[in-house]
């Protein structure tokens, strides 16, 4: 494990993603829990080597079954879009929820967004999109903050205030959310729900500008 490190990260050596990729599965093949998760990561993303999606699909299996929580979230995904594996929202919905219990924000964050918009046949329901999403919001993860914006904004779940929403923008902004500057900066233009100030909406819409946000 730590020769594929040290290769994957060019410590000392020149990088080099395909020995990188040999030493790793050398390690996953022993049992090596982070080398198991590092080659799905691999796999999926053709780093080192050609894509394989089939491949991915076993490495995270075998890395959630031994307690590495992070698999389960991509577990989820592989599924919910038909990567190496079948498609099936309900086998991603269960990987997201053992994700989620287990504290994964970024599953929190997608259990949120599904719930709220109904995706893949769920049946919608705001109240457990409220619950997941501020879960997610509530570990730091932008994406969580901003749909917890999106939640208040638009009175999912949940009494819309518009002041509460600009808070979690703003909270998901300062994380660097290209999104949520953006719509700091259109709520602020617009006087939607608060008073307009477009002197406060022009650095914001900046921001998203400049990390290329193409509304903005």
């Amino acid at each position: 494990h730590a020769l594929g490190v040290i290769y994957f990260q060019g410590v000392g050596v020149a990088r080099d993603l395909s020995t990188a990729l040999d030493f790793f599965a050398e390690a996953a093949e022993a049992g090596v829990v982070e080398s198991q998760y590092i080659l799905a990561q691999m796999r999926k993303n053709g780093w080192g080597g050609g894509r394989d999606y089939r491949e991915a699909a076993k490495w995270y299996t075998a890395a959630a079954e031994a307690g590495k929580i992070e698999a389960l979230f991509d577990l989820g995904q592989m599924h919910r879009e038909g990567l190496g594996v079948r498609v099936s929202m309900t086998a991603a919905m269960n990987y997201y929820l053992r994700a989620a219990e287990a504290g994964e924000p970024r599953a929190q964050y997608s259990l949120g967004l599904i719930y709220l918009r109904g995706d893949g046949g769920v049946k919608q329901d705001p109240v457990l999109a409220e619950s997941w999403a501020r879960k997610s919001a509530e570990q730091g993860n932008p994406d969580g903050e901003c749909l917890m914006g999106l939640l208040y904004m638009g009175g999912h779940g949940l009494r819309r205030d518009a002041n509460l929403a600009l808070d979690w923008y703003r909270r998901a902004a300062e994380h660097g959310h290209s999104h949520a500057q953006y719509t700091i900066g259109w709520i602020l233009a617009n006087g939607e729900g608060v008073p307009a100030d477009r002197v406060r909406a022009l650095p914001w819409l900046r921001k998203a500008r400049d990390q290329g946000n193409r509304d903005a």
